[in-house]
C-alpha cells in the first residue's frame, strides 16, 4: 500500500471535516468519478486514483472496506504464489530425484504405461461397443423384432416375413415405429467401371428411425417405397465421396444398379448406416401389402418403442398377434407348424441384440487386462515403498526440521504424481496405437465395428488412472509412516524396516502371483482351445485355393441359361491360365454363408407333412460341376457334370449329415428330396463329405446341393462365389490376370471379396484368435512383472538381511544353507500367492466356458501348467539375489 498518501494525517483531516451528508450522494459520485479521472491523467494507478479521490471527499467507511478488501486480495495472492512457489520447488526437486534413480524411474514408468496402456485400449472397444448408446434418436427405446423358433433349433431366430410386417405395424399399440431393411449386393455401372456395391434395401419407416437425414437432396418417401413407383437411389456419404468425389450434381443422375436403370435422390449425413453393417447405396425395399402370405422370413424387423412401455410387454402383445395367424394366414402358418416349432415372436433391445454375442468377450478382456493393472501397480507399489525406506534419512532430517505431516505428503505425492502423470501420457499414446490396430484386425459385421476409435474418454481415462496411481503411491508411505525423528536417534546409520513393511511387501508379491495364476489359466485354456480348433477339419482342403464373388446384372442375365452361359465361359477362361488346375461357382462357401439362418425349405419324398407345415431348414446350395473337386470335398457316389448343369437336371448331392439326419445307416442315393416350391424332385446321385458351414467351433451343416439352374423354385443364382484352385502357383498372384479374364468375358461383372480359402478359415477365428492373443499377452505381462517384483522384492529384503547374512557367515554358516534358506523363504510366499491364485483361477476360468473348444474351464492341464511356470519363475527370480548374499564378504558387510 506504499503507493496511498500518509494514512493517518488523511484521517485525521476527514474527521475533522466529518462524512458527506446522504442528501449529496448523487453528486458526491459524480465528483469522485471525475476526481478519480483527473488522478489517472496525472498519472495514478486505477487503484491509487480511486484510494485518494475517496480520502479526499470524506468517505472512510468506504476506503476502509476497499482497502482491507485489496489487503485480503493482496494476501491472497501472495499465499497462492508461495504455494505454487514451494509446488514448483518440490516438483523440480522430485524430478531430479527421478532423474538420478534412473533404475527405478524406468521401471516404474514402462511397468505402468504398460498397464495403462492395455486397459485404456480395452476399456475404448468396451466403451465404444457395449457402453455407450447407439447412434440413433430415442437409441433407448430401439428394438429388434424377430421369430424364435425354438422347436427347430436352440438358438433359432427368424426374420420378419412381408404379411407379418404389415400386420404388426398395422395392429401393434406398443410400438410407436415399425421398419424393415435387407441388406445385399449388386452391380453399379455408370459413371465409371463397374463395381459390387452393397445396398440397403429399406422401408421409409427404417429411415425414419435410424434419424436418417441427406446433406443433398431427399429421403426417399412412402411414395417412393409403393410397388411400381419409379426405381430411385440415395447415395452413402462414404460412397459419394469415393465414387463421385463429392459431386454436387450427381442428384438427378441416372445409373444402372443391376443393368437396371436408377435415379439419384440425395445424398445421406455422414455416420447414418443400418445397425452393423457399412454400406454404400439406399433404395425402397417396395413390400407389397396386398401379397399372399407367405412363410418366408428374409427381412430384418427395427422397432422403436412407445414412451413407457418395456420389451417384455411389447413381446406378450406381438406374439398375441403372432398367435393369431394360424386364422389370418392358414397357407403360410397351419397350427401344426405353430405347435410343432413354438413359432413365436420376440422383443429385444436393440443393443442386446447387436453385441450381445461380444460384450462377454470385452467384459473377459477388460477383466483380464484389469488384472494386468492391478499387477503393475503392487509391482510399482513395491517400489515406491522399497524406495521410500531408501529415503527414510531424508524424511527423518524433514521431520526434525519441522516439516509436517502436509509438508511430508506433498514429498511424496509430488514425486508420484510427476511419474504416474509421465506414466499416464505415455499409456494414453499406447492405448490409442493399441486401439487403432485393434480396430484394423474387426471383421466385416462386427457389432459397431466401425465405431472403434480413440477419443477424449479413452485420454480421460488413461490419465485419471495414473491419478488414481499417483494419489495410491504417493500416500501409500505416509499411511505406512515411513518416516518420522525418532529414527535420528540411530544417527542414521542401519535404519532397518519394520516387521509391518515386510508383511506389506510380501502380501504385494503374493497377491501378484496369485493374480498371475489367474491370467495364465486362462491364457493356456485359450491355447489350448485354439489349437485344437486349428487342427478341426473343415471338410475341404483350403490351400492353393482363390475365392472371389461376381453379381451379374439382372437387366441382361435374365434367365438361368444365360448365367448358366457366362459361368461356362468363366470356368473356360480360367482354366486356361497358367498354374489353374480347376475352377467352379456356389452359391456360398464353406464356412461363410451355409449358416442355420440361411436356409431352405427341403421336403423328402415318403416324408408325410402336416399341411402348412414348413419343411427341415437347411442350408441349399446351388453349385456348378465342378464343386467339390476344387475344393476338395470328398463324395462318395458322384458329383454333378457339366451337362447336367446345362441340361438342369433333377439331381442331387447331400451332405453326410444330412443322410444320418433323415436316412439314419441307410444309403441316400437313389432317394429324392426337392426345395423351394416342391414342383419337382431331385434324384439324390451322391454323399459329399461333412463340412463346417459356419465356424469351425460348430458341427458340420445338414446341407443339400443342386446344380446352379433355374429348378426347385430357388431363383435365379447371379451372384454366386467363385473359387479357383491353382496347383504349384500361389493362387494370389492370379487375381489381375482373373481380372482381366472377367473383363473379356463381361467388362459390366466387377471383381469383387478377393480372399484366399486360408483367409477365409483364418476369418472364421477371429474372435477365438483375437481373444487368445489378448489373453496370452496380459498373462505373459502379468508372468513378466511378476517375475520383476519378486526379483526386486526379495533383491530388497536381501540387501536388508546383509548384517544379519555376514554375522552368519562369520559363525561358519555355510553358502549352499543361506541360498536354501533365502529361496525357501521365497517360494513360500510364492506358494501363498499360487494357492490363492488356483482357488481363484477356478472361479474365474468358468466365465471362459462359453469361448473354449472341447476343453473344460478346469482342466488340469492348465491349472497345472500355470502352477508350475509361476513357481518355477520364483524359484528362478529368487535364486540369484540369494547367491549373491550368500557369497557376500562378512568383513565388508559389518563394516558398512
Amino acid at each position: 500500500m506504499g503507493w496511498l498518501p500518509d494514512r493517518y494525517q488523511a484521517l485525521r483531516e476527514l474527521l475533522r471535516r466529518g462524512n458527506v451528508e446522504p442528501a449529496v450522494r448523487e453528486e458526491f459520485e459524480h465528483h469522485l468519478t471525475l476526481r478519480t479521472q483527473e488522478n489517472i491523467a496525472r498519472g495514478m494507478t486505477p487503484e491509487a486514483a480511486r484510494a485518494e479521490a475517496l480520502i479526499r471527499f470524506g468517505e472512510v467507511e468506504r476506503y476502509r472496506r476497499e482497502t482491507a478488501a485489496l489487503d485480503r486480495s493482496d494476501a491472497r495472492t501472495a499465499s497462492r504464489r508461495e504455494r505454487w512457489r514451494d509446488l514448483s520447488s518440490e516438483a523440480r526437486r522430485s524430478i531430479r530425484g527421478l532423474v538420478r534413480a534412473p533404475a527405478f524411474s524406468l521401471t516404474a514408468l514402462v511397468t505402468l504405461a504398460l498397464g495403462i496402456g492395455t486397459t485404456t485400449a480395452i476399456f475404448t472397444l468396451l466403451d465404444r461397443i457395449v457402453l455407450r448408446p447407439l447412434p440413433y434418436p430415442a437409441a433407448g427405446r430401439l428394438v429388434a423384432v424377430d421369430h424364435p423358433v425354438p422347436g427347430l433349433e436352440a438358438g433359432a431366430r427368424w426374420k420378419l416375413s412381408v404379411a407379418g410386417y404389415f400386420y404388426f405395424k398395422s395392429h401393434s399399440t406398443t410400438l410407436e415405429e415399425l421398419g424393415t431393411f435387407q441388406l445385399d449386393g449388386a452391380t453399379l455401372s455408370g459413371s465409371g467401371p463397374a463395381e459390387l456395391i452393397s445396398i440397403c434395401s429399406a422401408t421409409a419407416s427404417f429411415l425414419t428411425i435410424v434419424g436418417a437425414r441427406t446433406i443433398r437432396g431427399r429421403l426417399f418417401s412412402e411414395a417412393d417405397d409403393r410397388p411400381g413407383a419409379p426405381p430411385v437411389v440415395m447415395l452413402s456419404h462414404a460412397f459419394w465421396l469415393r465414387r463421385f468425389g463429392g459431386d454436387a450434381s450427381v442428384l438427378g443422375r441416372t445409373l444402372r444398379l443391376d443393368g437396371a436403370p436408377v435415379t439419384v435422390i440425395g445424398v445421406m449425413a455422414a455416420g447414418i448406416e443400418p445397425p452393423r453393417f457399412a454400406l454404400d447405396v439406399w433404395i425402397p425395399i417396395r413390400l407389397d401389402p396386398t401379397a399372399r402370405a407367405e412363410n418366408h422370413h428374409q427381412y430384418t424387423g427395427l422397432g422403436r418403442l412407445k414412451p413407457g412401455v418395456t420389451p417384455r410387454q411389447a413381446t406378450a402383445e406381438l406374439a398375441g398377434l403372432t398367435a393369431r395367424f394360424t386364422d389370418l394366414f392358414p397357407t403360410a402358418y397351419s397350427a401344426r407348424f405353430m405347435e410343432r416349432y413354438g413359432f413365436t415372436e420376440a422383443v429385444t433391445p436393440l443393443r442386446d441384440s447387436l453385441v450381445s454375442e461380444v460384450a462377454g468377450v470385452l467384459w473377459i478382456l477388460f477383466g483380464s487386462v484389469a488384472v494386468v493393472l492391478l499387477i503393475a501397480g503392487a509391482n510399482v507399489g513395491n517400489l515406491f515403498l522399497i524406495r521410500a525406506e531408501t529415503r527414510r534419512r531424508d524424511v527423518s532430517i524433514r521431520s526434525a526440521l519441522g516439516a509436517g505431516r502436509r509438508e511430508l505428503v506433498a514429498v511424496f505425492l509430488t514425486e508420484s504424481m510427476a511419474l504416474c502423470g509421465a506414466a499416464a501420457v505415455a499409456g494414453v499414446g499406447l492405448g490409442w496405437a493399441a486401439t487403432r490396430a485393434l480396430a484394423a484386425r474387426v471383421p466385416q459385421g462386427f457389432p459397431r465395428g466401425s465405431e472403434i476409435a480413440a477419443d477424449g474418454r479413452t485420454t480421460a481415462f488413461g490419465v485419471g488412472l495414473g491419478l488414481i496411481a499417483g494419489l495410491v503411491f504417493g500416500l501409500l508411505p505416509v499411511l505406512r509412516k515411513a518416516g518420522g525423528s525418532s529414527l535420528l536417534g540411530d544417527g542414521g546409520h542401519r535404519l532397518t524396516v519394520s516387521r509391518r513393511g515386510h508383511l506389506i511387501r510380501r502380501a504385494l508379491v503374493a497377491g501378484q502371483v496369485a493374480l498371475s495364476v489367474v491370467l495364465l489359466a486362462s491364457a493356456g485354456l485359450m491355447l489350448q482351445s485354439y489349437w485344437r480348433l486349428r487342427h478341426v477339419s473343415a471338410g475341404f482342403d483350403p490351400s492353393s485355393t482363390l475365392s472371389f464373388t461376381v453379381v451379374l446384372p439382372s437387366g441382361r442375365y435374365d434367365t438361368q441359361l444365360s448365367v448358366n452361359r457366362f459361368h461356362t465361359e468363366l470356368a473356360r477362361r480360367l482354366g486356361a491360365l497358367p498354374g489353374v488346375v480347376s475352377s467352379a461357382a456356389g452359391s456360398a462357401l464353406p464356412l461363410e454363408g451355409m449358416a442355420p439362418g440361411a436356409c431352405g425349405g427341403v421336403a423328402i419324398e415318403g416324408r408325410a407333412r402336416e399341411p402348412g407345415e414348413r419343411a427341415p431348414c437347411v442350408p441349399v446350395v446351388q453349385v456348378t460341376a465342378g464343386f467339390f473337386r476344387t475344393l476338395g470335398i470328398p463324395v462318395e457316389g458322384r458329383a454333378f457334370t457339366d451337362q447336367e448343369n446345362d441340361a438342369g437336371a433333377k439331381v442331387a448331392v447331400v451332405s453326410r449329415a444330412f443322410a444320418r439326419r433323415f436316412w439314419g445307416t441307410a444309403s441316400p442315393i437313389g432317394r429324392r428330396v426337392t426345395a423351394g416350391n416342391e414342383k419337382g424332385y431331385s434324384t439324390v446321385v451322391g454323399v459329399a463329405g461333412d463340412v463346417r458351414g459356419y465356424g469351425l467351433d460348430q458341427p458340420p451343416v445338414d446341407a443339400v446341393y443342386f446344380p446352379l439352374v433355374e429348378n426347385q423354385g430357388m431363383g435365379i443364382a447371379r451372384g454366386p462365389k467363385v473359387v479357383v484352385r491353382t496347383g504349384t502357383v500361389p493362387p494370389s498372384p492370379l487375381v489381375r490376370a482373373i481380372r482381366g479374364v472377367l473383363s473379356e468375358v463381361d467388362p459390366d461383372v466387377p471383381l469383387a471379396d478377393v480372399r484366399t480359402m486360408d483367409e477365409i478359415v483364418d476369418q472364421s477365428l477371429i474372435r477365438t484368435s483375437i481373444t487368445m492373443f489378448l489373453l496370452v499377452a496380459s498373462a505373459l505381462m502379468a508372468l513378466g512383472l511378476s517375475a520383476l517384483s519378486v526379483y526386486g522384492a526379495f533383491a530388497y529384503l536381501v540387501a536388508e538381511r546383509r548384517h544379519e547374512i555376514a554375522v552368519r557367515m562369520a559363525l561358519g554358516a555355510e553358502t549352499r544353507r543361506v541360498t536354501r534358506e533365502i529361496v525357501t523363504q521365497s517360494l513360500q510366499i510364492a506358494g501363498i500367492g499360487v494357492a490363492v491364485g488356483l482357488v481363484a483361477a477356478v472361479g474365474a476360468t468358468r466365465v471362459l466356458q462359453s469361448l473354449l473348444f472341447e476343453v473344460q474351464a478346469t482342466d488340469p492341464a492348465a491349472l497345472g501348467a500355470a502352477v508350475a511356470t509361476l513357481l518355477a519363475v520364483s524359484l528362478m527370480a529368487s535364486y540369484g539375489p540369494a547367491r549373491r548374499a550368500a557369497r557376500v564378504d562378512p568383513m565388508a558387510a559389518l563394516r558398512e
